[in-house]
């Protein structure tokens, strides 16, 4: 009865990880977003427009939109290439696009305040946000084509490294290691 009961227990602790795991999971919804880069050399700052990613994610838990690097890469990678190089490049995102053009404006406000930028606005037929899919995804897609590599090919054992007999280091006549 008591290999029963533990059994059960383990089916039941089983299913409610299963369970919770496919509540965590992420929902593809819209996110607006726009991004903002700074010249340090020139003070020059660039804005773009802001734009709506159909398929981008929120981590639940952090709250910080996935693969938010590689949206600042991209937008730092178009800057470099029509621009100049060395732009320092970052993303503003929002689930509510009311929040973010209002975040939009105050940015723009800000760097228009100061005579000591120079704003040049990117509008959304110069560039565009391209989705990128999640990192976990791209990791477990390319475990998977690892797996598949390594279960395809045979396996050949390495040859076991030929060792050499070190020579006998000479050791003094009389016993003694050295004097100084």
């Amino acid at each position: 009865m008591r290999i029963f009961a533990h059994r059960i227990f383990l089916v039941a602790l089983a299913l409610t990880l299963c369970l919770g795991a496919e509540a965590k999971k992420k929902k593809q919804e819209p996110v607006y977003l726009f991004g903002y880069g700074v010249a340090l050399l020139d003070s020059t700052t660039y804005l773009s427009a802001v734009v709506t990613l159909d398929s981008a994610t929120i981590d639940s838990k952090t709250k910080v939109l996935n693969s938010i690097v590689r949206y600042s890469n991209q937008f730092r990678s178009y800057l470099e290439a029509l621009y100049e190089s060395h732009v320092t490049c970052t993303v503003f995102y929002d689930k509510s696009k009311a929040k973010l053009e209002k975040k939009y404006l105050k940015i723009r406000r800000r760097v228009n305040e100061d005579k000591s930028l120079k704003l040049t606005e990117i509008p959304a037929n110069e560039f565009k946000f391209v989705w990128v899919p999640n990192e976990v995804e791209v990791k477990a897609e390319v475990i998977g084509e690892i797996a598949k590599d390594h279960s395809k090919k045979k396996k050949k054992k390495a040859p076991a490294p030929v060792s050499e007999p070190k020579e006998k280091q000479k050791s003094p006549k009389n016993g003694k290691r050295g004097t100084r």
